[in-house]
């Protein structure tokens, strides 16, 4: 989408959202009050528009394992097999190399040392957005397709002064339409 085209931000690129708290005061030795200057609002990158993470940066981890339905009224097995299961993914992102790990230098005198392992992640509720952003995505993607389809049919049929359009020639249009959309996105 090209920012003169978004509806959130006008093309800025960001947006400016309200701050809402408590003003501060001032108490003077005069029994003066006064409001301290704060602040008033925050400027974020526009939502629709404004900077994302390439899909080809994210990385998702799965790790699956087969449990006994033997045991599944005992009590605690969910959690063992939710521990289980959070044991092998952590394994998996060890084996992927998105764990990193920083160990400082040895204290001679307590005769020890820190390591600090360090993971990057993507909120749930950040996955959530992502995921209704791309389904929205594919359904405009997926309406443009059909607009030009149509166009593209309803023109070849007043070109050749016929009103029917057989199944082969339709298929063409419609992939044309898809080739027309895809090769005229913005990205």
């Amino acid at each position: 989408m090209a920012q003169h085209d978004c509806d959130i931000c006008s093309g800025a690129g960001k947006i400016r959202l309200p701050v809402y708290g408590r003003v501060p005061a001032v108490y003077s030795d005069s029994g003066e009050i006064t409001a301290k200057p704060a602040e008033t609002s925050r400027t974020f990158a526009c939502p629709q528009c404004g900077p994302k993470v390439e899909h080809e940066r994210i990385a998702l981890v799965y790790a699956r394992a087969t449990c006994a339905a033997e045991f599944v009224n005992e009590p605690g097995y969910d959690e063992h097999v939710k521990r289980d299961a959070a044991h092998r993914l952590a394994d998996e992102l060890l084996k992927g190399g998105f764990i990193t790990y920083a160990r400082s230098s040895v204290d001679e005198l307590r005769r020890t040392f820190k390591i600090t392992s360090k993971l990057g992640v993507v909120s749930p509720s950040a996955v959530a957005t992502m995921e209704t952003r791309i389904a929205e995505r594919q359904g405009d993607v997926a309406a443009k397709v059909v607009d030009e389809a149509v166009r593209l049919i309803d023109t070849w049929g007043s070109y050749y002064g016929r009103e029917t359009v057989t199944k082969s020639e339709a298929a063409r249009f419609v992939r044309e339409a898809l080739r027309n959309v895809t090769s005229n996105r913005e990205t």
